[in-house]
């Protein structure tokens, strides 16, 4: 079993996570049909973290678009797809070989994602929901065929009570350069007041206060996983970067009206290894890093 599968599985069953795939639609069954737009971007910048075996340390820019449509079919189903695109750049310091670095001390990565999910609902209580995902990742001269990896998902959810939805499934998804693997679902959603709302984020959870009309702040904790194909110019050729972190945030969001929102936050990566794979498969480095605050905003567009 790989570091990831052991480290996910745990993580996965304990934080009453949405899928890290894709999140279903925990809320209430849909009332008349209705398409709903929604835009995102933003951008988070994690300062600068040393690195614990290698010495030297490295920094993370990133910054991400998302258009999502939600479509309510009818009175007891729904779907949505998302499509997004992020870029990534590391900057490593002080390192004299970083892996996959060519010696630019730098590696800049993009990744794309398509991911629809539909959600049946049996009654006000029960609902059943599956999906899939498509994601192409790496350095922008890497072969696109060997960056894409893609998995499938499904689940139910069941309304324990007045605004609580539970749920439970399970998804299998590839990796690059490394055996597919199964990861547990757990989604929440519970609106423990009119003001407190807790819910799966991914493979995480997030808890949202609103104090007035305009304002609300939030607290989240989740576990990320990236992986990107390296290009042939690399001292790993044609190799995998595997990022697996564990950021926890505190952050304020602003209502504009409208569908307009903007939000801020900051928190740190409490966990980060970095891990670099030769295209047979073997290890070629591996290492973990202290942690290291971060800030970030994102701007979300409805309509």
């Amino acid at each position: 079993m790989s570091r990831r599968n052991r480290l996910i599985a745990p993580l996965a069953a304990c934080m009453f996570t949405g899928s890290g795939i894709a999140l279903a639609e925990t809320t209430t069954a849909p009332v008349t049909p209705d398409t709903t737009f929604i835009l995102g971007g933003g951008a988070s910048y994690a300062f600068d973290a040393d690195l614990h075996d290698n010495g030297g340390s490295f920094s993370v820019f990133r910054s991400d678009g998302t258009v999502t449509m939600k479509n309510v079919l009818s009175e007891t189903s729904n779907f949505s797809i998302s499509v997004g695109g992020e870029y990534s750049h590391y900057f490593f310091r002080n390192i004299a070989a970083a892996p996959g670095s060519d010696g630019s001390d730098s590696l800049d990565v993009y990744q794309f994602d398509i991911r629809p999910t539909y959600t049946m609902y049996f009654n006000d209580h029960l609902a059943a929901f599956g999906g899939l995902t498509l994601t192409a990742a790496g350095m922008s001269q890497a072969d696109f065929g060997d960056s894409i990896s893609y998995g499938v998902f499904g689940g139910v959810n069941y309304r324990l009570a007045s605004g609580l939805w539970v749920g439970a499934g399970v998804g299998v998804t590839t990796q690059l350069e490394d055996n597919p693997f199964f990861v547990p679902i757990f989604t929440l959603n519970w609106q423990a007041t009119p003001e407190l709302l807790v819910a799966s984020d991914g493979l995480g959870v997030k808890a949202t206060y609103k104090l007035d009309e305009g304002w609300s702040v939030y607290a989240r904790a989740r576990y990320e996983f990236r992986q990107f194909r390296l290009d042939g110019n690399e001292v790993i050729d044609n190799g995998v970067l595997t990022d697996q972190s564990v950021p926890i945030t505190v952050g304020v969001t602003y209502d504009v009206g409208d569908g307009l929102k903007v939000s801020a936050d900051a928190g740190v990566v409490a966990y980060r290894r970095l891990d670099f794979t030769e295209s047979n498969g073997h290890q070629a480095g591996a290492d973990e890093s202290d942690a290291a605050a971060f800030l970030s905003f994102d701007v979300t567009y409805s309509f």
